[in-house]
């Protein structure tokens, strides 16, 4: 199997970042000049792409773990997102008060077990802001 049906198969599963299917490819031992050609060939395919690596990381991670923008921009840029395509992404999300209902559903199964405070604290070291923390309270409360 070639280094593009390799990365075809990879990314049959599930998007990955450029760096992660380089990485792959290179654990399999094949040369640079070829895992460079697949690269460019699935770029230009549509069929890797770090913006859609990024948009689906962002809510698979805000709807199992919600984090701050700044948290969420670290964790892209370590996948090998580069840091203005990760900050863009998560910008724009923010930006739209789009992890508001995130954090409330988050906030609402940990207010089950612990007490207000305790969980503002929680989503703090998460890296969300305290207005963003105290609109997803809000929220909660007028929707009861």
């Amino acid at each position: 199997m070639n280094a593009y049906d390799k990365a075809l198969f990879y990314l049959s599963s599930r998007e990955h970042t450029e760096k992660e299917i380089k990485t792959k490819l290179r654990g399999k031992g094949y040369p640079e000049s070829e895992i460079a050609d697949a690269v460019s060939k699935l770029r230009d395919a549509d069929y890797l792409s770090d913006e859609r690596y990024a948009e689906v990381y962002l809510y698979s991670r805000m709807r199992k773990n919600p984090e701050g923008e700044y948290l969420l921009v670290m964790r892209l840029v370590e996948k090998g997102v580069d840091k203005s395509i990760a900050s863009r992404i998560v910008g724009g999300f923010f930006e739209e008060e789009g992890h508001i209902p995130y954090l409330g559903k988050a906030i609402q199964k940990l207010q089950r077990t612990k007490e207000i405070d305790k969980v503002k604290e929680v989503f703090l070291r998460k890296g969300f802001k305290v207005q963003d923390i105290n609109k997803a309270i809000s929220d909660l409360e007028s929707a009861l």
